[in-house]
Order: C-alpha cells, then sequence, then structure tokens
C-alpha cells in the first residue's frame, strides 16, 4: 500500500479535513505517476538524458531499499499501515534527489544542451520543485515515517543522485565528448535512442549530434555521400559539452568546446 488515509477522517463530516486526507494521499502516491510519466516519456522520446534518470531512480530505489534499510533496520512509526523497515524514507530520497538532479542540471549545463530547448522544459522542472516537498510531508501526515526517516530520506537522496548526476557528466564528457557519441551512434542511427545531450554548432545554425553523424554515415555508404555532407556548407564544427562556464572545475575540464579536426 502507498498510502492508507484515516477512514475516521475520510468518512466524517469535515469535508475539508476529508479533502486534506486525499490530497496528502494523492502526494504520497506521487511517484509511481512520475516514474510511469518517465517511462512512457522515454518511450517516446527515446532520451539518453532520460535513461540516465531512470538509471538514477532504479539505483537509488535498489541501494536504499536493499541495502541502507536492511542495514539500519529501523521499524516504521506505530499504527503505520506499512511492515517494511522505515529508515531512510525511499519517497522522501527519491523527491529530494530528483529534485537535486534537476537543480544541477539547471546549474551546471549550458543552455545550448539540445534538452533544455524542448518544449515545456523549464514548466514541467518548476512544476516538479514545486510540489516535490508534498511527497516527504505526506509520509510523515500519512504514519508512514518519523520526521528523522524523512530527514535522513532526504539527506541520502540528496547524496545519492549527486553521485549519480557526476557520474553521468563523467561518462558523457569522456574523452572530450568522442566516448558517449561514438558508444551511441548506431543506436541513434537506428533511431534506437536520440541524442540530447551532447550537440553541435557551426557557422550556419545549430544541429543536432544524430542529425551530423547521418550525414557521415551517407557519406560512408552511399556513393555520393560526399556531397550530400558538403551541402552542410559548414566552416566551423564544435561539439557543446554540457558544462556552463561556471562548471569548467567540475570534472577538471579546462574547455568547453572542441573543434572536430578533417570535418570539412
Amino acid at each position: 500500500m502507498a498510502s492508507c488515509p484515516n477512514p475516521d477522517i475520510v468518512n466524517g463530516e469535515d469535508q475539508f479535513q476529508a479533502i486534506l486526507e486525499y490530497f496528502w494521499a494523492f502526494a504520497s502516491v506521487l511517484p509511481l505517476f512520475i516514474n510511469l510519466g518517465q517511462a512512457l516519456y522515454l518511450v517516446w522520446s527515446r532520451s539518453s538524458r532520460n535513461i540516465f534518470i531512470i538509471i538514477a531512480m532504479l539505483l537509488h530505489g535498489f541501494i536504499n531499499e536493499r541495502g541502507i534499510k536492511r542495514i539500519l533496520a529501523e521499524s516504521r512509526p506505530f499504527g503505520s499501515c506499512a511492515t517494511s523497515y522505515g529508515l531512510p524514507s525511499g519517497h522522501s530520497g527519491f523527491a529530494s534527489g530528483l529534485a537535486t538532479w534537476l537543480i544541477l542540471e539547471m546549474i551546471l549545463l549550458h543552455d545550448k544542451v539540445p534538452f533544455k530547448k524542448g518544449t515545456g522544459y523549464k514548466l514541467m522542472t518548476w512544476a516538479y520543485l514545486v510540489i516535490a516537498p508534498f511527497i516527504p510531508i505526506s509520509r510523515v501526515y500519512l504514519n508512514y515515517h518519523s520526521v528523522k526517516q524523512i530527514i535522513w530520506g532526504t539527506i541520502t537522496g540528496i547524496v545519492m543522485y549527486t553521485a549519480f548526476f557526476y557520474m553521468m557528466l563523467w561518462i558523457v564528457q569522456k574523452d572530450e565528448g568522442r566516448f558517449w557519441s561514438s558508444l551511441t551512434r548506431r543506436l541513434r542511427h537506428n533511431k534506437i535512442m536520440e541524442e540530447n545531450i551532447l550537440g553541435f554548432v557551426s557557422s550556419n545554425g545549430q544541429i543536432l549530434l544524430n542529425d551530423f553523424e547521418a550525414y557521415e554515415l551517407t557519406a560512408d555508404q552511399e556513393n555520393g555521400g560526399k556531397n550530400k555532407l558538403s551541402t552542410l556548407s559548414e566552416t566551423e564544427v564544435k561539439i557543446l559539452l554540457p558544462l556552463k562556464s561556471s562548471g569548467k572545475g567540475c570534472l577538471g575540464k579546462k574547455e568547453q568546446s572542441l573543434e572536430i579536426p578533417g570535418v570539412l
């Protein structure tokens, strides 16, 4: 059971308290809707960024439920609907961790990262940051966790998702971006996955990494492909690494972009 509203309040005469009880019950199951939304969005967009977020969610859930909770073995508050261990709160870790990830994206990743230009990105990010605090509060209100358990859940979520975020940056920026682009090239070419963390800039405007590499593959595989590639009329092509100038020292990187030698 993800939530257990008090039947005396739900069926009582005080309608305001009944509505409030349902509100907190809904807030308690928000992570389920968010996880479902992430899965559907992944199927629709095939976003590499979305893959990293889902992996972070799965790792956090596994470490928290199968590791930390079993080691600490602290019971939930008296009268709770759940009988499993309660320290630290997984819901609180999820809420604070995902919020931390989104805040790190806003602070560290430059605005030219393709996914930040997506429709509704800012709206969805700010909407989540507004509703996120209701998730841990609901767990205390519905007697699923003590205040101590949601505080430690919040702390563990922040720590783990921050670590996962920096691991993602390390993977994407390994070998100045070449590692990640070469690793996912075939998946992008076969339309299995799209790339939206790295991007290209050029003298005649911006194009996505997978679009440019599609031209490269065409040049390698088809007669006359070089002519098609040359229609881009590029005089300069650069890979945009994700970090803003203010985050140059984040992973010890000194440069924010890299010219690709031998292209046109």
